[in-house]
């Protein structure tokens, strides 16, 4: 049937007994049929059929067909290493970004990618020298500049983080992610106050950002203040369990909140802490050992000796040192 409808579109007079919607309809599907012989932009575009239903394998068929017939085919280039990419097979994504860029030194989408493919290989220079050739070709491309910066700070190198997060809120104010992480290289360069200042930042601009108000609590805490710190714990923790069935971070939250809690001396609240901690996760060896020691603290032995038989039995190895202690204080040996 497919050969007796390309012949029709051969053949002027067969196409002249056909109303002209039918002829129209026909000229169309033969010119796809041809297309399929000798177009490159044909097997780019059944590529993308596939790599919007996520058929990642088939795509890349498509694209490397049409590169069969067209090396030089830029986007079959690019959106093979795109795929590449999202299967995690960063080698192969970088070198279709680089053939890409090999055809057009202004590829900024292929520089951005082949960028983050580096920095999925922890490959920062790279990966920075990839988001700096983006930032040369357009000066305004923000995603570029908070790459830049998050390549920098995995470095260590914050001062020039901050300086590439400070340009993407100059670019955009209201880019809550980048005062989160100029946040976060504020607080890594112990300076608390700018971070607290970036993480209430966050906090105006998403008022239900639970993570927000930790990494702020983690700041207040180191600078001893340790009610503010309970309070941002606290509402972290109010936040996450009213939207996530699963108590995702809850568990963390109650962690730190018990640890700032044992820093002022409130054991009880601290204990209680830990224990909503078990009962989120019943195989978290640290807290039980945690709960131990302020039971010892509190002279309640028996309830440290059952932690302590508990994080052994998931395989912990219970600090010596409390031991120890523990054994000194209630005059037996487990």
């Amino acid at each position: 049937m497919a050969e007796y409808e390309k012949s029709l579109v051969r053949s002027p007079r067969a196409l002249a007994r056909f109303d002209p919607k039918a002829r129209k309809e026909l000229v169309v599907r033969g010119l796809l049929a041809l297309s399929e012989v000798r177009d490159a932009s044909f097997y780019f575009f059944k590529g993308e059929e596939h790599r919007i239903r996520a058929e990642l394998d088939m795509a890349i068929s498509y694209y490397e067909k049409a590169l069969e017939i067209n090396p030089e085919h830029e986007d079959s280039l690019f959106n093979a290493g795109w795929c590449y990419q999202d299967k995690g097979e960063y080698d192969l994504a970088i070198s279709n970004y680089s053939r890409a860029i090999e055809l057009n030194a202004r590829h900024a989408s292929a520089y951005y990618n082949r960028g983050i493919a580096y920095f999925r290989k922890r490959e920062y220079d790279q990966s920075i020298s990839d988001y700096s050739k983006v930032i040369e070709i357009d000066p305004w491309y923000a995603s570029a500049y908070c790459n830049r910066g998050y390549a920098y700070y995995c470095k260590y190198e914050y001062n020039q983080a901050i300086s590439d997060y400070s340009k993407v809120i100059e670019i955009d104010p209201m880019d809550a992610l980048a005062y989160d992480n100029r946040g976060s290289a504020y607080y890594c360069k112990r300076e608390y106050d700018l971070s607290i200042a970036d993480y209430s930042k966050v906090i105006e601009l998403n008022p239900r950002d639970a993570d927000a108000y930790c990494e702020r609590a983690d700041a207040y805490e180191r600078k001893d203040e340790y009610d503010l710190a309970i309070a941002d714990y606290t509402k972290a923790i109010e936040i996450d369990v009213t939207q996530a069935d699963d108590y995702t971070q809850a568990d963390d939250y109650y962690e730190r909140r018990a640890a700032v809690y044992c820093k002022k001396g409130e054991y009880e609240l601290a204990i209680s802490d830990y224990s909503k901690v078990i009962e989120i996760d019943p195989w978290n060896p640290p807290a039980y050992e945690n709960r131990a020691d302020l039971y010892e603290r509190k002279g309640e032995y028996d309830k440290a000796w059952q932690d302590v038989h508990k994080a052994q039995s998931l395989g912990y190895e219970v600090p010596s040192g409390f031991l120890k202690i523990l054994r000194e204080a209630s005059g037996r040996e487990s």
